[in-house]
């Protein structure tokens, strides 16, 4: 039989044998085992310790963590803490396992009996009238049998006199596995004044409890009597805290005797973040959590001022603590009917080329390929400013063009003029604020445009964002991974805020005479993949060469000269779209070089 130290113990001392179980597609680098996420993909995101701190692990991109493997092992196969230790045990060849064995750590004294730990005390049966009792009783509102029944005890510390003694007996009741006892009289600071004698942490007040249906766990000894009160007929209180769960080691296995664990810590920062991290310790599939009468921060507040029935109700009435990331359906229902009135012919949002059939909506976004020189950034800024001139704002990170290059295409555009005048940009009507220019050209750190992006979207209500391009976001173009976390990145910005971002990637080198498909977007499949739309300009290089060559050679041929002119001059293809119908509209353009103006060919 072993227990659940030893077990920690064996997994630590194989631990790269252990990561490389959980995750094939991981690697050693250094001391740290990593990988990509909880999921097991290739990647750098997850690290795990093999020197030193060994066994500690964090995901730097979701920030989960903890400091040992029985841990990690839980949260890669989801599972309890039961079904954790058979596995471990299947794979190590380890006899039996029980985690309520006593453990005895290497150079530490044996855990003392409690027969010797009585024989130097001086506790006795609590006296109702004693200081104790009447603080117990008539203060904290808890009844003679209450107390009898957890077997409470009055003793002393020291110089600060009189204590109340809480024993944590073992679960059928025969010994007494640690001793904690709190004094009366607060310190010089205002604390209470504990200590603590005995073995192993353990819950208090096991020895009141049937296994099997509902338990409370307690943030305090005291208010685990005041549940009791309240009519909960299993509940127990942790031995130091919310956030200390040490006695896990010991009594997680008991714990899972019950059907339910009703988590009913301080309605506190503390209290609820310690509830959270014990949740996922022992499962959220079956724990729940009990709120506290309003205005209440514990149980025994809400006892004191004779709230019993309201503290009663909440214990009823807890709620099972499902993870922030899983909500009910009905919590979207009215964004859903918001969003089906505007669904047909491509949603709410702004139009394009496409007469409706897809529009520039928030919280997307969007990919722009093609060849390059096809007018990629032609077509893009044409968009940003038509969506300027509708009371948009933009910001607009052009790193392969300069930025009085950028800002010209955007003012010949809006003015249809190839010579404009100030006059003709004041005419414009665009207030300072209207885009934003991210100034860099060049290779940039895409994290740092990104916060540039943050900060336009807070400070002046920026909602449409362009990164021009792909390739000059730091990136290697085959460094795969890192693009998908910056894909990644660029899709929580949009889902967390209402704009959308547009990026230019180029396709991969081809017949420029024929349009280009979705999978010849130059870079890992995630660009493709995580972004709601893709789009493709290409522009008819044939039919322009073909007119070059008709114009200027030596006999001027007016008849391909019209066959060629009556070829439209471009092609804009939706290749993915997301939301709406999911409809993939193409259109034929016109372009005027001479603007840089795309029309829809009629």
């Amino acid at each position: 039989m072993i227990a659940t130290n030893t077990l920690k113990d064996k997994l630590r001392d194989q631990a790269q044998e252990v990561c490389e179980h959980l995750f094939p597609h991981g690697r050693k680098v250094g001391n740290e085992f990593v990988i990509g996420s909880l999921a097991g993909e290739a990647g750098e995101s997850l690290k795990i310790n093999l020197n030193g701190k060994t066994g500690v692990w964090k995901d730097f991109a979701s920030d989960e963590g903890g400091d040992n493997l029985l841990e990690l092992w839980r949260a890669v196969r989801g599972c309890d803490f039961r079904q954790a230790a058979d596995e471990i045990r299947a794979f190590l060849k380890l006899p039996d396992f029980n985690p309520r064995e006593s453990i005895v750590r290497q150079g530490s004294k044996p855990r003392k009996k409690m027969a010797d730990l009585k024989r130097q005390s001086t506790d006795t049966a609590m006296n109702p009238e004693s200081s104790v009792g009447k603080y117990m009783i008539r203060e904290r509102r808890l009844s003679e049998a209450t107390l009898k029944r957890f077997r409470i005890a009055e003793g002393e510390i020291d110089k600060w006199g009189a204590a109340i003694v809480f024993p944590s007996k073992s679960a059928d009741g025969s010994t007494t596995e640690m001793v904690k006892r709190v004094a009366l009289k607060l310190d010089d600071k205002g604390k209470k004044v504990e200590r603590t004698q005995g073995g192993e942490k353990i819950l208090f007040g096991k020895h009141t409890c049937d296994p099997g249906g509902d338990l409370v766990i307690a943030e305090g000894e005291i208010d685990a009597m005041s549940w009791a009160e309240a009519g909960a007929e299993n509940v127990v209180s942790v031995p130091y805290g919310a956030n200390n769960h040490h006695w896990l080691e010991n009594d997680l296995e008991w714990v899972d005797q019950f059907d339910r664990v009703l988590i009913a810590f301080d309605d506190d920062e503390a209290g609820q973040q310690g509830a959270a991290k014990l949740a996922d310790r022992i499962g959220r599939e079956k724990c729940w959590n009990v709120s506290m009468p309003y205005g209440c921060n514990d149980a025994n507040e809400a006892l004191q001022v004779g709230r019993i029935t309201e503290l009663a109700e909440c214990y009823h009435n807890a709620a099972i603590m499902k993870p922030a990331t899983l909500r009910n359906w009905t919590d979207f229902v009215d964004d859903a009917l918001i969003y089906l009135e505007g669904a047909s012919c491509g949603g709410s949002g702004f139009p394009t080329f496409f007469s409706g059939r897809f529009k520039i909506r928030p919280n997307e976004v969007t990919i722009w390929s093609g060849y390059a020189g096809h007018g990629k950034t032609a077509v893009l800024n044409q968009v940003i400013g038509d969506m300027c001139n509708a009371g948009e704002r933009a910001c607009i990170a052009s790193m392969e063009i300069s930025n009085q290059r950028t800002v010209a295409t955007m003012i010949r555009q809006q003015t249809q003029r190839e010579a404009p005048t100030r006059e003709d940009v004041d005419a414009m009507n665009w207030s300072t604020d209207q885009v934003f220019i991210f100034d860099k050209l060049g290779d940039c750190d895409w994290r740092e445009m990104l916060a540039a992006f943050l900060f336009a979207f807070r400070a002046f209500g920026v909602t449409q964002f362009v990164i021009d391009s792909l390739t000059l976001c730091g990136i290697d173009t085959d460094d795969y991974n890192q693009q998908r976390k910056f894909m990644d990145a660029l899709a929580q910005f949009a889902r967390n805020h209402p704009v959308h971002v547009h990026l230019v990637a180029h396709s991969r080198k081809g017949d420029e005479a024929n349009l280009p498909e979705k999978i010849e977007v130059h870079g890992s499949s995630s660009i493709g993949n995580l972004a709601d739309n893709g789009i493709t300009v290409w522009r008819n290089k044939k039919k322009e060469k073909g007119l070059e060559d008709a114009k200027s050679g030596v006999k001027f041929d007016p008849d391909k000269v019209a066959d060629l002119e009556a070829q439209p001059d471009a092609r804009i293809v939706v290749w993915k779209q997301r939301e709406s119908d999911g409809s993939e509209p193409r259109v034929f353009l016109r372009f005027d070089n001479s603007l840089r103006i795309f029309s829809v060919y009629k």
